[in-house]
């Protein structure tokens, strides 16, 4: 194949006690022509002082090396378009700091990219993590065998994406004007209903290429003291209103949107009873709703 310049760009936010093990995994990749960018998001931990630590180390390893840091918190969606627009390689590998990637995920994916002309390609993704049982994702393939209106169609009721292991090129995603600033917490699921709303089929490569890390720490997790992600609870729900929920009506997804609007009442009840996982009213609430 005709080797094309990578670019592996890393989402960072406080994630100084994973950020090694995600570098040294790009570090050892199979694929040679890699330019790695890293957008922090003012980070108030030591991330930022460790990457560019280890990329005084390891700048051989790479073609070009861009450290982009946020002065303020910009939320994640505009930290990941300014990490996009800040790649030069034909293809863009995007990947969470406390994530990790398979040896030959870029070989994998870059050979799949070019041989199917791929301008969006996902892979498979195994969990881990402390006390976590491993689990691969995604778990519907057939979705991937759908048109893109029938992928879209289906996204609407759920998405079925593994987002951790996209793998798009950088003029398509240029042109299909990036994420969604709009909705700051929820960088994913708007663009793949834009792409395949505007036809655009999103491809499976039938391999492990990342590994993701399972944690209290993630933004959606309800393992911690919180039971709701107050921040992607609100994004989400009014991206529901504003985008969702009219397409959802078109093709009468009627028990789609029943469903939804039950959790949300859920979802306000428990943020408005204190919004604790495991207290008597979390668990009240849960029985009268899902039992």
């Amino acid at each position: 194949m005709n080797i094309e310049l990578v670019s592996v760009m890393v989402l960072a936010y406080n994630a100084e006690k994973y950020i090694t093990d995600l570098l040294e995994s790009i570090k050892k990749q199979t694929y040679q022509r890699l330019e790695l960018v890293v957008s922090d998001d003012a980070s108030t931990d030591n991330t930022v002082k460790i990457v560019e630590e280890w990329c005084k180390k390891n700048s051989d390893r790479f073609e070009n090396i861009i450290v982009r840091k946020s002065e303020a918190n910009q939320g994640v969606t505009k930290n990941v378009n300014l990490g996009y627009k800040e790649c030069n390689g034909k293809y863009i590998k995007l990947i969470a700091a406390d994530d990790k990637l398979a040896e030959d995920c870029i070989e994998a994916m870059a050979l799949e990219a070019e041989k199917e002309h791929c301008n969006v390609l996902f892979g498979k993704m195994e969990t881990f993590g402390v006390a976590v049982k491993k689990q691969i994702y995604p778990v519907n393939y057939l979705f991937y065998e759908m048109t893109a209106k029938e992928q879209y169609k289906q996204l609407l009721s759920v998405n079925e994406v593994a987002a951790p292991t996209v793998f798009i090129r950088k003029d398509f995603l240029a042109k299909n004007g990036y994420c969604d600033e709009q909705y700051e917490f929820m960088e994913d699921y708007p663009l793949w209903l834009k792409l395949t709303k505007n036809g655009e089929k999103l491809k499976l490569l039938d391999k492990v290429v990342v590994y993701y890390r399972r944690s209290e720490d993630s933004l959606t997790s309800t393992t911690g003291k919180a039971a709701v992600g107050k921040k992607y609870f609100s994004t989400y729900k009014r991206f529901f209103y504003e985008k969702k929920l009219l397409p959802m009506l078109q093709y009468k997804k009627y028990r789609d949107i029943a469903r939804e609007l039950k959790e949300f009442l859920y979802k306000d009840l428990l943020i408005l009873t204190g919004n604790k996982q495991g207290s008597s009213v979390s668990n009240r609430l849960k029985k009268i709703f899902y039992s």
